[in-house]
């Protein structure tokens, strides 16, 4: 409600500086007709009125796309309040070049509905959605209404010029002048009805979702007074420029009062409700807003925050700082039960180690859980597969008392990361019917980053040609442990380059072995085979 209220200020303030600005300007051309500071205050407001409200929305609107349109929008206002003060400043000598000037405001009465139009389009969008392409054929009526009034004085079919009369400021409007005004209305209406299609759901007073529409129709219908008149009036309250951009930002602000447009207006009643311990903090680590829950955040713990974008506040809580626009926002993470699951997968992992079944009770329990007979066979298929594994894994653990224990764990994190990546293979395989290639690609390089975690300098080279068999996949994947186990998992460096063809390279003790793993075949010459 704080917020209501300040934008409520904020439209009040602006209304009346426009009505004092006209004021002003109409007092002034009666009585000081050579005032020469009258187009630059004028304009000097009206670019500061316009530049606040392109910046208000700014810092509320939040997709992408919306802003976008709605700042291309403000630009083309931006113009016609550039063309209006070179008229009223330098172009008033000439009448010519006045009323050629004149014909401009096509491209805002026109380019501004379609603008709404399609930043109306984007609501209920996220951030990366894109106006699609049979949208941009308004262009075409748009841009030919356009063309039809800057050459107006060729045809005469929007703006005709009575008998007899000489070169004036008049544009008495003709038949044709229905097209660009229909086309501008139809926009306007369109817009304002998808907003509120869009948004049927909201719980509003009817009374209330009337007034977008209500200003939306004040538009046209305040451009067909002016062509009543011929656009030469001698009073007004707000010239007809300021008039009509003034009643298309209401237009906006009024949705967004409403409710109908998202906003991010709401951040202080968010971190008022909010459970979650977090704070907004600026590029120094200075807090502007914070949760009840969000810890004392120190200088040393911002710093390391930025540097690797995670932080262990303390046991069983974590930080994590996620990038904003001019500064961070910085949350707390309840890691308590993922830390308590990893201290009970530790225990029973000792357990498992006394008595040598490790993955045999893992495979059984997930068995059990599982309560399928397809998956039990699977899980003994897996079983008898990697049991020469599993027995080494059984051999070491018994022997971890007379082998180093350097060697000891690297051989039970490679032979252990070997046997967990083989079985998800072939769980995969079984399930689906084939392997994609991106879970090769992750199997290989967790492998990998388990080697590099062991003291081995290993890569990953992935260059594949096309989609391999699953056969071939797990191929690969048992070739390279075989290599591992070969050299008894103690290599200098291994590279595992993926091409054509599948090579393994080891190096041991200056010693360099490459192994090509044969008969590759695409899954679509295997099925056609």
């Amino acid at each position: 409600m704080q917020v209501h209220k300040r934008t409520y200020l904020y439209i009040l303030c602006g209304f009346l500086l426009l009505c004092f600005i006209s004021l002003y300007r109409q007092v002034s051309i009666a009585m000081f007709p050579h005032d020469r500071l009258r187009p630059y205050l004028v304009y000097a407001v009206y670019l500061a009125l316009l530049g606040g409200w392109l910046y208000s929305l700014r810092i509320r609107i939040t997709q992408k796309t919306m802003l976008n349109c709605l700042r291309t929008e403000g630009a083309v206002m931006g113009f016609w309040v550039t063309i209006r003060f070179l008229q009223e400043g330098w172009f008033y000598r000439n009448v010519h070049v006045m009323r050629m000037s004149g014909y401009l405001i096509a491209i805002p009465m026109l380019l501004i509905p379609l603008l709404g139009f399609y930043a109306s389009c984007c609501l209920a969008q996220g951030d990366t959605y894109t106006i699609p392409l049979r949208r941009y054929l308004l262009l075409l009526p748009v841009g030919a209404a356009c063309i039809l009034l800057l050459t107006n004085e060729k045809h005469h079919l929007m703006v005709s010029v009575l008998p007899d009369e000489s070169e004036n400021l008049y544009f008495h409007p003709n038949t044709g002048i229905i097209f660009p005004v229909f086309c501008a209305s139809a926009l306007i209406l369109a817009r304002i009805l998808m907003i509120l299609f869009k948004t049927h759901r909201i719980r509003i007073r009817r009374i209330k979702k009337m007034l977008p529409l209500l200003i939306s129709i004040a538009m046209p219908a305040t451009l067909l007074l002016y062509l009543r008149k011929s656009f030469v009036v001698s009073h007004e309250l707000i010239e007809l420029t300021a008039k009509l951009f003034f009643l298309e930002a209401m237009s906006w602000e009024s949705c967004i009062l409403l409710g109908l447009i998202p906003v991010n207006t709401r951040y202080p009643m968010v971190f008022e409700r909010s459970t979650v311990g977090m704070r907004i903090v600026d590029a120094c680590g200075d807090t502007k807003i914070r949760s009840g829950n969000a810890r004392p955040l120190t200088a040393e713990q911002f710093s390391a925050l930025k540097q690797n974008g995670m932080l262990q506040a303390q046991e069983g809580a974590e930080l994590h700082l996620h990038r904003m626009r001019n500064g961070y926002l910085i949350y707390q993470k309840d890691v308590s039960k993922i830390c308590a699951v990893i201290e009970e997968l530790h225990r029973t992992a000792e357990e498992l180690t006394q008595e040598g079944h490790l993955l045999q009770k893992e495979i059984v329990m997930q068995s059990e859980k599982a309560a399928i007979d397809a998956k039990n066979k699977i899980y003994d298929r897996l079983s008898n597969e990697v049991g020469s594994q599993l027995r080494d894994m059984t051999g070491l653990l018994h022997s971890m008392h007379t082998v180093q224990k350097d060697q000891l764990y690297r051989q039970l994190l490679l032979v252990g990361t070997y046997v967990k990546r083989r079985c998800n293979l072939v769980l995969i395989h079984q399930e689906s019917g084939t392997i994609p290639m991106g879970e090769l690609r992750l199997t290989l390089s967790d492998f990998v980053a388990c080697m590099n975690l062991a003291g081995i300098a290993a890569d990953l080279i992935w260059e594949p040609e096309g989609a391999y068999a699953p056969a071939y996949m797990i191929c690969i994947f048992d070739a390279v442990e075989q290599e591992m186990e070969r050299i008894c998992f103690a290599p200098d460096s291994i590279t595992i380059a993926i091409r054509e063809t599948a090579e393994i390279t080891v190096r041991k003790d200056d010693k360099l072995t490459v192994r090509s793993v044969p008969s590759i075949q695409s899954e679509s010459e295997t099925s056609a085979s």
